[in-house]
């Protein structure tokens, strides 16, 4: 899926590297420390996917991937009025014979 955002979170410093997957999903990150990481797939319209504890090791090339369900639609409708109320005058005919 293309434009969706990543984040590749290191579990041990909080420290976040964050990407845009190419037009066909692809991503790669600049070189990442050794350790333990968390990354994130989102995009809009889309329920976000997470994989936790992935172990990074020195000169270690790791792949992972997700697949994003479609998320839940949300409409939003404001409506708003401008101008003075109207004003109404009801009268009464009596009609005496």
């Amino acid at each position: 899926m293309g434009a969706a955002s990543v984040e590749i979170k290191d579990s041990k410093t909080g420290v976040v590297t964050r990407l845009t997957t190419t037009d066909s999903g692809n991503y790669s990150t600049p070189p990442l420390i050794i350790g333990t990481y968390e990354v994130t797939f989102s995009k809009s319209g889309f329920q976000t996917a997470s994989v936790e504890n992935i172990l990074l090791g020195s000169g270690q090339t790791v792949r992972r991937d997700a697949t994003l369900a479609v998320g839940d639609v949300k409409t939003a409708v404001q409506v708003s009025a401008q101008g003075r109320p109207a004003k109404y005058r009801i009268t009464r005919k009596s009609h005496n014979r």
